[in-house]
């Protein structure tokens, strides 16, 4: 084989693995670059001034979260600085509260800095391992760690229920989620997790999860807030959370675990012929 033989089938391999769609104010890309889970990296683009910011809309950060990285510690946040702006010739985009990667590009550069903000959300995922010495498993590592578990019982694999981890949006994007419920490629269900060991880390638990389903394509009847000690919460805002979506209190395992059994035995997936 010669080397120009080798080049053409790496760049069709990206090839395959490449596909955008477009949306009201840019693209929905799915890149072909993956996580250790096998979930693709998904970026927006959309316009800016003088040309187009690429995101990853938060979902890195979010999922660092939800396998239960420390993401207020000092090492933390010093990774993060680095790998959600790189060096080099790449130009941040506007920075967020929801923690983004994003870049701006022109016309010229912007397949460069797709390659880029891809590259950077793959390469946070390795953060998910700094955790605070000491600490017990975080709440959104442990309801997904127990619905990864429950997704592979008869009664979901039978049906041909697999556990995804995005959610569309109205605007045509995907937000991260801690755990989802797919058929077929569509999405039926999906959980966020609501915990925190202090009042600024349940606001902003919170804020995250009421953005997502108040903006989420699927039916609030279908969206779960899996809500750790309801009694630790202010009532005020559990009744907000109930606006957007359903408040599933998560007290024990066995409690949650009949719970989600009653969700998916509703869930509009056709039984197998």
């Amino acid at each position: 084989m010669k080397a120009k033989t080798l080049t053409t089938k790496y760049l069709s391999a990206l090839n395959d693995g490449f596909e955008a769609v477009e949306t009201d104010d840019g693209f929905v890309v799915w890149m072909p670059a993956y996580y250790s889970d096998d979930d693709g990296v998904i970026l927006s683009v959309r316009r800016a001034a003088g040309g187009w910011t690429v995101t990853d809309d938060g979902s890195t950060l979010s999922g660092l979260r939800t396998r239960g990285a420390a993401t207020d510690a000092p090492a933390f946040l010093e990774a993060w600085g680095r790998l959600a702006r790189p060096a080099g010739d790449f130009v941040p985009g506007r920075d967020s509260d929801d923690g983004e990667i994003t870049g701006w590009a022109t016309d010229e550069t912007l397949g460069d800095v797709l390659n880029i903000v891809a590259l950077a959300s793959v390469r946070a995922e390795g953060l998910a391992l700094i955790r605070e010495r000491g600490s017990a498993e975080r709440f959104p590592a442990r309801v997904g760690r127990r619905i990864t578990s429950l997704m592979s019982a008869a009664e979901c694999t039978d049906r041909g229920l697999v556990r995804g981890s995005t959610v569309g949006l109205v605007s045509g994007r995907r937000k991260r989620v801690t755990a989802a419920v797919e058929h077929a490629g569509a999405t039926l269900a999906v959980f966020q997790a609501l915990g925190g060991g202090g009042e600024q880390a349940r606001e902003r638990s919170y804020e995250h999860c009421h953005t997502i389903f108040s903006q989420a394509q699927i039916g609030r009847e279908r969206r779960f807030a899996v809500v750790e000690d309801p009694g630790a919460w202010d009532p005020v805002v559990l009744d907000e959370v109930r606006d957007v979506g359903v408040v599933l209190p998560y007290k024990d395992q066995d409690a949650f675990d009949a719970r989600f059994a009653e969700i998916v035995r509703r869930l509009p997936a056709p039984a197998p012929a």
